[in-house]
């Protein structure tokens, strides 16, 4: 060995006499940085040991973690620590679970090394920092020596937003193409239904002709009636929509309407049911299509009798004036104004929190007994929407439920009032 750099071997280590160290592959837990360069008394991998390794690795722009076996953090390079939004110093010994998201923690399993390693994967989970969550893709490398851990990874955020707004996408146009579906099926078997509507009505309107002068018979012809002639009217609509036309909105008291669908709810309404009615007969007139006013008015009186079923409960209606606050406007995105606000509350099962988001999705449905189609308050949203308004609930399980529909209110006086049910006014 040559005198001028002689040499000393030392347990792995190779010394020469300018004091500069070069490791082996090996741990040496009691080694300590120089503190000129700012190190921390740690355990390093061997090849962040390396001083030019070091200096490459703190240039990198992806982040690098030295974990021990148990996950706590002991070497982290300055982009690493940018991705968990603290200083280099406050991390180490630092649980690095805390920061990853709860539902990702599964992916890190700290094996006994007495099993062999683990082999170098990938995986992408997130990391909470700073008051946000990012996604990032990350390498863990098990080591086989003494099962501490390696971590690399990068941010890929912009690319998991990408693909959750590619999969939206993707959802919608499938929703569309299976609503287009529906739609073509099921405009034939309305056609053919407004057809035996039709010949219903002409009957109802034979049998009121020719029946006694009994007073609860000719009440119940009419209600009938008037049943089927808005069905008909509902036909009717489905089969414009199926052919794109528009809509017509006109002047509309909703009084009137809503006491018929009170009228009609009778017929399948239990009898242990109690009714509390508030109808404001000063409320003026929305712009709208009566049978939507109808629609709306009947889908949620049987989805309230449906909420309390068979036992005893009251149902609430009523209708009234009034201007919404600054947060409710907001919440409903609407245009400041006075408002008409139809509610219609039960005191049922109520809705379970975990599925409050879903109630306005088409074919969602509580009703696990066939008796619900999931289309109420799908179409009722719709609707209100059309003309302006806004939909708003309140639910608590084992209490009940309310729903308040906004409608805004028109300037004209004094709409037409809904003209009786003539043959005449029936469409062929």
């Amino acid at each position: 060995m040559n005198n001028s750099s002689s040499a000393q071997m030392i347990q792995g280590e190779t010394k020469t006499d300018n004091d500069h160290v070069k490791m082996n592959h090996c741990f040496r837990p009691d080694d300590t940085f120089s503190k000129e360069k700012n190190y921390f008394r740690t355990d390093y991998f061997d090849f962040l040991r390396v001083s030019d390794l070091c200096q490459n690795i703190e240039q990198l722009a992806v982040g690098v973690i030295a974990l021990d076996k148990k996950g706590v953090i002991k070497s982290t390079n300055e982009t690493a620590a940018q991705f968990l939004g603290h200083q280099k110093p406050d991390l180490i010994h630092t649980d690095f679970l805390s920061f990853v998201h709860p539902e990702d923690r599964k992916k890190f399993i700290w094996e006994d090394t007495s099993k062999p390693p683990l082999p170098s994967r990938d995986a992408e989970i997130r990391l909470m920092a700073s008051g946000e969550t990012i996604w990032i893709r990350m390498n863990i490398t098990l080591s086989a020596h003494d099962g501490s851990v390696q971590l690399m990874f990068y941010d890929i955020t912009e690319t998991k937003v990408l693909e959750q707004e590619n999969a939206i996408l993707k959802q919608m146009l499938r929703q569309d193409q299976h609503q287009k579906i529906i739609g073509e099926f099921s405009t034939g078997i309305v056609h053919d239904f407004n057809n035996i509507l039709h010949a219903i009505i002409g009957s109802l309107f034979k049998l009121r002709k020719t029946t006694s002068q009994d007073e609860e018979y000719k009440r119940t012809l009419q209600a009938a009636l008037t049943a089927t002639k808005r069905a008909a009217h509902l036909v009717r609509q489905i089969l414009n929509f199926g052919n794109q036309a528009d809509f017509k909105a006109t002047p509309v008291k909703i009084q009137g309407i809503l006491r018929e669908a009170i009228e009609l709810s009778r017929y399948f309404r239990p009898s242990n049911i109690i009714i509390v009615r508030t109808i404001d007969d000063r409320c003026k007139p929305v712009m709208a299509d009566p049978t939507h006013i109808h629609q709306i008015a009947m889908n949620l009186i049987t989805n309230a009798l449906q909420a309390m079923g068979p036992t005893k409960g009251v149902l609430g209606i009523s209708l009234k004036e009034m201007s919404p606050d600054k947060e409710m406007l907001t919440k409903m995105k609407l245009n400041p104004g006075p408002f008409c606000r139809i509610s219609v509350s039960d005191t049922g099962k109520g809705i379970k929190k975990t599925i409050q988001e879903k109630i306005f999705e088409p074919h969602f449905t509580t009703q696990n007994n066939g008796n619900g189609t999931g289309l109420g308050l799908y179409l009722i949203s719709n609707i209100t929407k059309q003309y302006g308004g806004g939909i708003n609930f309140s639910s608590e399980p084992g209490k009940g439920t309310q729903f308040d529909i906004f409608l805004p209110l028109c300037d004209e006086p004094h709409p037409p009032e809904n003209r009786p049910i003539t043959a005449s006014s029936v469409k062929s």
